[in-house]
């Protein structure tokens, strides 16, 4: 089913934190937030006084307290329920946090547009006392399906690649994506949509998570093996990919990289480049390649992940704990970015096919603007 277009962006300088406008209260005031599928609460104010909470009379203040720790930044909040504008949909009584204390975000982003599963939002309210019983607070895409502004608890997601949109005439500092609410967008991807369910009765359940296989070199018993039978997670709110220890070694001596203390990426030598081979994700019983050119960071932005400019870089980091989600890898956008992904709520699954659109041709909403 055709969904809504939700256009978003990201500036050269961020490279991988995509951003969408969102509107809160009535009338609205305009938040910039980080497209995120790794969480699922939707909070604003990170920037506090700069660009404060402006309650209006569709803004009601609760009891409860949130508190959220990320990768690189945390949030602490009270939750209220306002109204939501998100492109021309309006959300009647959505849960959002507002922000007391925040670390950790750049300059320009005011919050987080949480489009995980519903289950991980209790996981962040602070309990009043022992006897407090938390309850689930529905996600945007819950109220939309419940207020009748979409039919499916559904939603898909597709970027600009990086690689692609840099060597487009047009090139103006800027890579887009598109979040289609509701359903899909035929027009964005080629071939069949699979699916793969999430993983039930595992810790990871409460994520985007997925098996997969990764092999290096070749999709056939030649290849290496990087990952047998692992749990990934969708993460639009991660820059590259995240690999536990042990397949981050083995990606590394794979490719003889050498390991850069200071952007955390495995850096090529110069006469290693041309060696590269194509990593294959095995994925519900498809191979999906990722060809050697896409492992790399592209070296005109090289300043964004703190190194040389003559230095190439692969898109790789180490996952330095899982926190008890008992994962296997972060799918972080320098992945995502190849793909047209499907997250389907009612049916617990993912879908994946190959992206295909130059979405750098579309408009991202403006403040204010459906």
């Amino acid at each position: 089913m055709r969904g809504v277009d939700i256009p978003f962006s990201t500036p050269a300088h961020s490279a991988t934190t995509f951003k969408a406008n969102v509107g809160i209260g009535s009338p609205p005031t305009f938040y910039t937030l980080i497209v995120d599928t790794g969480s699922a609460n939707t909070w604003v104010s990170a920037r506090g006084s700069q660009h404060p909470f402006k309650p209006t009379e569709t803004s009601k203040e609760s009891k409860r307290s949130v508190s959220i720790r990320y990768g690189t930044g945390s949030f602490r909040g009270k939750l209220w329920y306002d109204r939501v504008t998100i492109g021309s949909l309006v959300i009647e009584n959505q849960g959002i946090g507002v922000a007391e204390d925040a670390f950790g975000f750049e300059d320009g982003v005011d919050g987080i547009l949480g489009l995980g599963l519903a289950e991980l939002t209790k996981e962040f309210l602070i309990k009043e006392s022992d006897n407090d019983e938390l309850e689930v607070i529905p996600t945007i895409i819950d109220n939309l399906v419940e207020q009748g502004k979409i039919k499916q608890r559904m939603f898909s997601i597709s970027f600009d690649r990086m690689s692609a949109t840099l060597r487009r005439k047009d090139y103006k500092g800027e890579f887009r994506g598109v979040l289609t609410l509701g359903g899909t967008d035929p027009s964005r991807y080629t071939g069949e949509i699979i699916y793969v369910p999430i993983p039930q009765n595992k810790p990871s359940s409460k994520h985007w998570g997925f098996e997969q296989t990764i092999t290096y070199g070749s999709r056939k018993e030649t290849g290496i093996e990087i990952l047998k039978n692992g749990i990934g997670v969708i993460d639009s709110g991660s820059s590259v990919v995240h690999l536990t220890p042990g397949s981050f070694d083995a990606y590394r001596h794979a490719t003889h990289a050498d390991f850069d203390c200071i952007s955390k990426l495995l850096s090529l030598p110069p006469n290693e480049k041309t060696n590269l081979k194509s990593l294959f994700f095995e994925i519900g019983g498809r191979s999906f390649e990722i060809a050697p050119e896409e492992q790399v960071w592209p070296q005109e932005l090289n300043d964004v992940a703190g190194g040389p400019a003559e230095d190439s870089y692969l898109s790789y980091i180490e996952l330095r704990s899982n926190n008890g989600v008992g994962i296997s890898l972060i799918n972080g956008f320098t992945w995502l970015q190849h793909f047209y992904i499907v997250l389907d709520v009612d049916n617990k699954r993912i879908g994946f096919a190959t992206a295909t659109l130059p979405l750098a041709c579309l408009e991202p909403a403006r403040p204010g603007e459906d």
